[in-house]
């Protein structure tokens, strides 16, 4: 239906409404879920660039110990 030209009310089938309602809740968790794995892949990275940071330090120190320059 319309009023003054624009569009004002929708009627649907229930049943067509439920489904649609459900799938949008679906669309919903599952937009909730991929920003989850994408926060906790961002994590990961950082943890991972920390990690080798403290890898290539422990390296460096290693050497200076098993290696010193006169």
């Amino acid at each position: 239906m319309t009023k003054n030209s624009e569009g004002d009310l929708v009627a649907m089938d229930i049943e067509v409404f439920s489904r649609r309602e459900i799938m949008l809740r679906l669309r919903e968790k599952l937009l909730a879920v991929e920003a989850d794995r994408l926060a906790r892949r961002a994590v990961l990275r950082r943890t991972k660039n920390k990690l080798m940071e403290a890898i290539q330090t422990l390296s460096y120190m290693w050497e200076r110990i098993l290696f010193p320059q006169s």
